[in-house]
């Protein structure tokens, strides 16, 4: 395989873990360390763009998006939202060439990604596939994350899939472009009403008597357990750490995403319907800024009780 010139925009928690961990495994994805290019990375903050190469030997920075298009052929991006992607390929334009190949790794809307392909294709003759990620920060680290990719699949496999390998360890095609993101907003609305759902059973046994942490110990090897009550609700929650990585209003968008993908396809569904205002909510009392970890707090605010401290002492 050629080492192809590649760049990665967007450099947030998410963002910057899985473009760090690319940029260490170029050099041993060319044919020699010496002819891998360096990762082109763009961020809408000097700040963080120049503290990324100051940290990450195998990469160079660019002063606009449309400077790194120009110098690449594959170009990741991790951004916030679908709206936010437009933007940056708008700005990137007169350096988008004819063959390159963008990956879209932001948690987006499926319908837009529809659009943002037809729109890449029309005007620049390039191709683009979503590749959403799930596994936060510290999975991208060890490249353990999972992907689920919209587009074409013999792309996937031949020029993208050897790039997305270091930071993702399970690359799943789901289906044409939009399927990642559909598929990963069912993943993020079922991520929260597994973590909302969890400690609202554990606030009522709490307030029955029950300590949240004796009753993980027999959930978590019975029927009931999930990832949120084996691993994020101990981890964070019960730790009063709450700081798993991804913002709580990041987290609402993906729910609505998903709320609207039921809405258009399974309209007679009900119980992901009830989540969103939950959220929504949760969102407006604890502020989109905190980690999703944090709406628990406002579960702990209705029940009056936390999961942290010891049960009633009169039950």
């Amino acid at each position: 395989m050629a080492a192809r010139a590649v760049g990665f925009i967007g450099l947030g928690s998410m963002g910057g873990a899985m473009a760090s961990t690319l940029s260490r495994a170029l050099p041993s994805l060319a044919h020699a360390a010496a002819a891998a290019p360096p990762l082109r990375v763009w961020t809408r903050s000097d700040e963080s763009r120049a503290a990324f190469v100051q940290e990450n030997d195998h990469a160079v920075a660019h002063e606009s998006p449309a400077s790194l298009f120009a110098d690449s052929n594959l170009v990741f991006l991790c951004l916030s939202t679908s709206a936010v992607v437009q933007d940056v390929l708008a700005q990137s334009a007169p350096g988008i060439k004819p063959g390159t190949i963008i990956v879209d790794c932001t948690s987006g809307d499926p319908d837009t990604s529809r659009d943002i392909a037809a729109m890449v294709a029309e005007e620049f003759d390039a191709s683009y596939m979503d590749m959403p990620v799930s596994g936060g920060p510290a999975g991208a680290t060890k490249g353990i994350l999972a992907a689920m990719v919209g587009g074409d699949s013999t792309m996937l496999d031949e020029q993208v899939r050897p790039y997305a390998e270091p930071f993702a360890s399970n690359i799943v095609h789901v289906g044409p472009v939009g399927a990642g993101h559909a598929v990963k907003s069912i993943n993020n609305t079922l991520n929260m009403l597994n973590l909302l759902s969890a400690s609202e059973g554990l606030l009522a046994l709490k307030r029955f008597g029950v300590d949240p942490a004796q009753a993980l110990s027999v959930i978590n090897t019975a029927s009931g357990r999930s990832l949120q009550s084996m691993v994020r609700i101990p981890t964070e929650v019960l730790s009063d750490e709450f700081n798993y990585g991804f913002q709580l209003g990041l987290m609402r968008k993906d729910v609505d995403i998903g709320g609207g993908l039921m809405a258009n396809n399974f309209p007679e569904g009900t119980l992901l319907k009830a989540l969103a205002p939950v959220v929504h909510a949760a969102h407006a009392a604890i502020g989109g800024n905190e980690d999703y970890t944090c709406a628990v707090k406002y579960l702990e605010q209705q029940a009056g009780v936390e999961l942290r401290s010891p049960p009633p002492a009169d039950h």
